[in-house]
């Protein structure tokens, strides 16, 4: 198996692990929030709602940049250990493969919950 099969594997991999996990996830909250309803009546409501904290830019792009640099990390370790082991581009595939799985999940969680 070619490089890019090994790639395509990993995709598959981190993509499934991030789907299961994400409907674990779900599955957990629907029934938590069962069973949070019961006691509703403890939790006194709000008369106004207090305004949302806005994020700061720091965070929203600290959080952009996780993708790259655990890749980045991988690659390091690697040549650590062999300098000619190039292992960045194989470090991205489950990275992107859970970035686009999370969408992919965040926009089904989103159509469902409207």
């Amino acid at each position: 198996m070619g490089v890019m099969g090994q790639g395509l594997v990993l995709m598959v991999f981190g993509m499934t692990v991030v789907y299961l996990f994400l409907w674990l996830m779900i599955v957990v909250v629907k029934h938590s929030s069962r069973f949070v309803v019961k006691f509703d009546y403890l939790i006194p409501d709000d008369p106004k709602p207090k305004r949302r904290a806005v994020q700061a830019p720091a965070a929203s792009s600290a959080s952009a940049a996780t993708v790259p640099m655990a890749a980045r990390v991988s690659n390091k370790v690697a040549l650590e250990d062999d300098p000619t082991n190039f292992v960045l581009m194989q470090a991205m595939g489950p990275n992107v493969s859970g970035v686009i799985g999370s969408a992919v999940v965040a926009g089904i969680l989103y159509t469902l919950c409207r």
